[in-house]
């Protein structure tokens, strides 16, 4: 872990503010503790109903009602909850129960912020003095306990509470009494905090030397899941504990380069909580259709599988999961045994352009033996590295229904068939005694098609159901079953608008660390996959790596109720994913733009044109971006345009606004209705 890059010397006293620069919760917001004492009170029934259901309300008002009665700067713990008894007619003895019950839980619920710990025993390393200061309604006494909480505390350590002098940060008072019982000059305190308003200009005004340390501030997406953002005053207990253990994650991810941090805190607060959520509802519908076995399909369920694996004891422990090898490449064509509409579309599919060697890829055929059989039948040569127009694969249509290409392309399929199948057999996959699932993040759904027809041509048909996030078109019932989470073809869920807009950053989400499964092959009678020679270089390998950190640094901080809780709030929870993603991929910010966009992507199934998410534009490009419809250039593709237009900065920001794109979407529609009344 990384200590901060705060220089201590020159001082004699480091003064640290407490709450969110020390420690922190497991809430995301303070009175994310008052949703939590509600749900005991709800348990213990012990209060009347009504105090019960308005508690968390008559708790956050009461601490400035008590400033008002007693006439102080900060009221303490006590004195806010003599106000709470004298208004709900509570005993002293009712008091007693319900500050013990608050401050258990606040013991319970804090964390330390580790490379701050670190900073603290560097200044006692170099004999600084360390001081404790803070405007809480908590006494020294209690906030003792807590700094032995996380074992920071020490005898000779001093606590600068504005509960116990009266005096405020905010008001500078409490930083000029510091001053005074310090008996040292302004300049020999540095004083570091998290609240600028309140910890770095009063202090400042009052001489003291600051650091600000607002790594701790929520994020816009711990706001939005905690009920921030969008959701102003909507929040219950789980929600701030969700949003909690998206926050502890984040600032865990410290000891890493600006890239690494980027996709560490993008995996703790976005791919984390909605894979966590899907992953998690996968392994609920599991235990409802009694499976026993669920295979996660490279490479997007690499961490799908790892996530499952985590998570699967408080789900369905019983669970058999596998990870296994497959891609368009490995498994299209294994499963032709004619060529018909299907078999055209994926092998003719434009990606966002399809060129000769892409197609040779596909089925297993020497480029330059493709290349001569074009030239034959078309009498013109096509280098094999040159996106085809549309009569260009009008023509390799009809070179495919009306040549010896159809039975080449059947034999190859053939021999392929006879190892997927072997590999197939060898995974469990060709058992028919009992349901089986598989997972993978979706789309189009022809990986199921592919797998079933290839398995269905050994005469056996398993029961299988495909768990994805999410579907653009429907299956056939002969492939098996589906089950979407976020969207699916039929626009049944609310989502999926926001769910096709971001399956290219899904995608990034799930980037596996092997390379694409092309086919497989037998090594001491085993079958093993047969990957590709293309590989993620080392820098986008480091990302993938550090995304998964912050990942499973999500799920390690999120307690084991969250899980039953997840289940009872999965609408509202999946609502305010929604609105994360939707954040990321319509308005990320600067470093997000940059690194994210900077991340190597290919959509075509043979990996044939790899271009960063989000590539830089110039002004020309920007201008010709805009008037290419369908975006089918093979320079100018952007699978992010919000992270293209902050990448590209300056005037071609502007050009690349969305209104633009829109009016260009109206336009082309119009000009395309209109020519066709003229054709009519």
């Amino acid at each position: 872990m990384q200590i901060p890059d705060i220089s201590l010397d020159g001082y004699k006293i480091i003064s640290f503010d407490i709450f969110d620069t020390l420690l922190t919760r497991r809430v995301v917001h303070p009175f994310g503790i008052f949703y939590e004492m509600q749900q005991h009170l709800l348990k213990e029934q012990t209060f009347e109903p009504e105090f019960i259901n308005g508690f968390v309300q008559i708790r956050i008002g009461a601490e400035a009602k008590a400033k008002k009665r007693f006439q102080k700067n900060q009221a303490n713990f006590k004195e806010i909850y003599q106000v709470i008894c004298d208004g709900n007619d509570l005993t002293d003895a009712d008091r007693d129960t319900l500050m013990a019950m608050e401050f258990a839980l606040e013991l319970d619920a804090i964390r330390p912020i580790e490379p701050m710990i670190l900073l603290v025993q560097k200044a006692r390393d170099t004999s600084k003095k360390v001081i404790f200061t803070t405007d809480m309604y908590l006494n020294c006494d209690y906030i003792r306990q807590l700094l032995y909480r996380i074992n920071i505390y020490q005898d000779q350590d001093v606590i600068y509470a504005s509960s116990d002098l009266n005096r405020t940060k905010v008001s500078g008072q409490l930083f000029t009494y510091i001053i005074e019982q310090e008996n040292c000059r302004p300049g020999e305190i540095l004083h570091i905090g998290n609240n600028y308003a309140i910890d770095i200009v009063p202090a400042q005004q009052n001489g003291l030397a600051t650091h600000y340390y607002n790594r701790t501030d929520d994020t816009r997406y711990e706001d939005t899941l905690g009920g921030g953002g969008p959701y102003p005053g909507k929040t219950s207990f789980f929600f701030q504990q969700f949003a909690g253990a998206a926050r502890l994650a984040r600032l865990q991810n410290l000891d890493i380069t600006p890239g690494e941090k980027v996709y560490a805190d993008i995996g703790s607060n976005v791919a984390g909580p909605l894979l966590y959520a899907f992953v998690s509802r996968v392994l609920i519908k599991a235990r409802e259709n009694k499976l026993k076995r669920l295979y996660f399909i490279a490479r997007d369920g690499q961490v799908l599988f790892q996530i499952a694996t985590r998570i699967k004891p408080f789900f369905f422990p019983e669970l058999e999961l596998k990870y296994i090898y497959g891609s368009r490449q490995s498994w299209h064509l294994p499963s032709v045994t004619a060529i018909g509409k299907r078999e055209l579309d994926w092998l003719l599919d434009q990606q966002p352009f399809l060129t000769l060697k892409a197609f040779s890829k596909r089925v297993r055929l020497d480029g330059n033996t493709l290349q001569l059989i074009y030239q034959a039948y078309s009498g013109k040569t096509m280098p094999l590295d040159t996106p085809l127009t549309p009569k260009e694969i009008l023509l390799l249509k009809e070179l495919i229904l009306t040549s010896e290409l159809s039975d080449i392309i059947l034999e190859q399929a053939g021999t392929e068939r006879k190892k997927a199948l072997a590999y197939f057999r060898q995974e469990g996959l060709l058992e028919t005694n009992s349901p089986l699932g598989i997972v993978d993040m979706g789309w189009a759904g022809r990986l199921q098609e592919s797998l079933m027809k290839t398995i269905s041509s050994t005469g056996d048909t398993p029961d299988l159901t495909g768990f994805y996030f999410g579907l653009t078109r429907k299956l056939n019932s002969r492939y098996g079953k589906t089950d979407c989470y976020f969207f699916d073809h039929n626009g049944e869920t609310p989502f999926t608008t926001i769910g096709m807009n971001l399956l290219c950053i899904l995608e990034v989400f799930t980037a596996a660390d092997h390379a694409s499964t092309l086919s497989f092959s037998e090594s001491n009678e085993k079958y093993k996959p047969v990957f590709s020679t293309l590989q993620y270089n080392q820098e986008t390998l480091t990302w993938i790596h550090a995304l998964r950190r912050g990942i499973f640094s999500f799920l390690s901080n999120l307690d084991t109720g969250l899980h039953r809780a997840a289940i009872q709030n999965k609408y509202a929870l999946k609502h305010r994913l929604a609105l994360v993603m939707d954040t990321l991929h319509a308005d990320p910010a600067v470093e997000e733009a940059e690194y994210l966009g900077r991340f190597p992507y290919c959509t075509d199934q043979v990996e044939s044109f790899r271009r960063d998410l989000a590539p830089k534009f110039n002004k020309m490009e920007a201008i010709k971006l805009l008037f290419i419809q369908g975006n089918k250039s093979k320079n100018l593709t952007s699978h992010w345009l919000a992270g293209s237009r902050i990448r590209s900065g300056g005037i071609k920001k502007k050009i690349l606004y969305p209104r633009f794109f829109r009016i260009r979407h109206i336009a082309f529609h119009f000009l395309r209705r209109t020519l066709n009344k003229i054709r009519k």
